[in-house]
């Protein structure tokens, strides 16, 4: 009896092979396990296809128990039956191809990174009395919780309305691959590729959810959620797959994969709140909220850390006023109640809905924390760590009035998501290297001059899909370029074992090995299928198909 020809209904396997010998070579997997499980992974609520490492989201249905059989023969895994759908044929064979795979794994060796001289950098510092934030890091309160009395300066309690903030003086963001000046110093540097941490971060962040085994985040600080709620995940939209749009030209730029801008308040505040602590009253009137202003605020700080032949941009938002060579980064955290007014399209109430406490499971800084962890902190670690930055300034609000401030280092961030400090050294060093080695890898085997590369995270394992295009504002489910299609292997060692990227102590020696193949077939409705869900999943573009 031949299986349904369809993707979403396909047999459910229960425990044929385990410990099924493939390969024997040194550095190889020796094993391969076909099962059903139940992902970890909140937005995937349905069981998955577990194929050396290849996750594939499908309802169950239930077959005859001779279509369920699975036989591994000459290391090619054979389907016995017939008639088989097309896309069920692209797993098959994308599964053949890794077990055939006879190439030695490749080791990851992190390059120096350098921070270059940026002479225009400018040196902005907080201002109001918030220096003493960072002298002693911990939560401080725009009111005293006793006395209601101020403990900041009376122009940081309330935010200006949106209306009445002049965009027009705002900082425009400019794409790696159209920054002139960014191109002007790989050239100097001998660099062939240029981005930025808004087209690296979620690419890293992908990649360390790989190299992770999908580890959970360390929530023993918080003591309403470290019990009850310790076996959470990251927030879903972290697992979402990621990507970069490649532009070949006289330099290699990676920009942020983004069809179209969404109309955020809290991003369109994101600026005006972060001046509030750089300036003083006179200095904000006269150039955010001045109607006659129109010039335009300058954006210079910036550092530029070179990896091997990639240059990387950061923007530094703010420097250490008792040590100038330390900067840091600052966050503007709305409050739950608003990010999920905006998330849902809801209209634009501005209620106030003020932190009622500091401890507590809900409308508490604590549960902003905890929030806050499952949510960005993972992309703030790869900011600030690009940038060279010793921590992030966050600022606690609800777009009508600041409820506090909080500085975060670097450490203490990497214990948050990691388990300990140690591993944050680590995480960074083998991502951003890993980056680099597939996407050089990538843009070896492309020939067009303009493509995009969309990740999916699997466990120690990757899902690549690069559609080369014409123009990056055409959407994808109307025109659709040359697929290709990679799937990535690791293999990572601490002290000689296999492990995952998690807790691992200081001095350990660590070795990450990885393998990336074409797996690409002559099926394009299969390949196209693959890729649209991919693209649906990541929410870069919307389109039901």
């Amino acid at each position: 009896m031949p299986l349904k020809n369809n993707l979403f209904n396909f047999v459910k396997i229960n425990n044929l092979l385990n410990s099924t010998k493939i390969i024997s070579n040194n550095k190889k997997y020796n094993t391969l396990n076909v099962e059903t499980i139940h992902s970890q992974n909140n937005y995937m609520k349905t069981p998955n296809l577990k194929l050396y490492g290849i996750y594939y989201r499908k309802p169950i249905t239930h077959f005859k128990e001779e279509e369920k059989k699975i036989i591994l023969k000459n290391e090619i895994i054979e389907l016995l039956s017939i008639n088989l759908s097309p896309q069920l044929n692209l797993l098959k064979n994308t599964l053949d191809r890794v077990c055939k795979s006879k190439d030695d794994w490749i080791e990851v060796n992190p390059y120096e990174k350098i921070s270059l001289p940026n002479p225009n950098l400018k040196k902005p510092q907080l201002k109001h009395g918030l220096q003493h934030c960072i002298d002693k890091p911990g939560l401080y309160l725009m009111h005293d919780p006793n006395t209601k009395q101020l403990n900041f300066d009376y122009f940081l309690s309330k935010i200006p309305h949106p209306d009445k903030i002049n965009k027009t003086v705002l900082p425009v963001f400019v794409p790696s691959s159209k920054d002139t000046k960014l191109e002007n110093i790989a050239k100097q540097n001998n660099c062939n590729f240029v981005a930025s941490t808004s087209s690296t971060c979620s690419v890293l962040s992908t990649l360390y959810l790989s190299l992770s085994n999908f580890a959970k985040p360390n929530f023993t600080s918080l003591p309403t959620f470290s019990d009850k709620f310790g076996k959470r995940h990251f927030m879903p939209h972290v697992y979402k797959p990621s990507g970069v749009l490649v532009t070949k030209a006289n330099v290699i730029g990676l920009d942020s994969l983004v069809y179209q801008e969404k109309n955020n308040i809290l991003s369109e505040m994101g600026v005006p709140i972060e001046y509030m602590l750089l300036t003083n009253p006179d200095e904000y009137k006269n150039t955010i909220l001045s109607t006659s202003n129109n010039n335009r605020l300058e954006q210079d700080s910036f550092n530029y850390l070179k990896s091997n032949d990639f240059l990387f941009r950061s923007q530094i938002d703010c420097f250490n006023k008792s040590n100038l060579d330390h900067s840091f980064d600052i966050k503007s955290r709305a409050s739950a109640d608003l990010r999920l007014e905006v998330g849902t399209g809801r209209p634009r109430s501005l209620k106030n809905k003020p932190f009622t406490s500091i401890i507590g499971a809900t409308n508490s800084f604590e549960k902003e924390f905890f929030d806050l962890i499952r949510g960005t902190l993972l992309k703030y670690f790869f900011q600030a760590n690009i940038g060279k930055m010793k921590g992030v300034f966050m600022v606690y609000h609800d777009i009508i009035s600041i409820y506090g401030f909080e500085y975060l280092p670097i450490n203490e961030i990497a214990t948050h998501l990691f388990g300990n400090n140690a591993t944050g050294d680590y995480v960074f060093n083998f991502c951003i290297e890993l980056w680099q080695n597939i996407i050089k890898t990538i843009c070896l085997q492309t020939k067009s001059s303009k493509f995009r590369v969309l990740i999916r995270p699997a466990r120690l394992s990757l899902q690549i899909v690069v559609e080369e295009i014409e123009d990056d504002l055409i959407n994808p489910f109307t025109k659709v370029g040359k697929i290709t299609r990679y799937f990535v292997h690791f293999e990572l060692l601490v002290n000689g074992e296999k492990r995952s990227l998690r807790n691992i102590e200081k001095d350990s020696v660590v070795k990450l090995f990885y393998k990336i193949l074409d797996v690409t077939t002559n099926d394009l409705d299969a390949e196209r299928i693959l890729y649209f869900k991919m693209l649906e999943q990541s929410g870069i573009f919307h389109k039901k198909i």
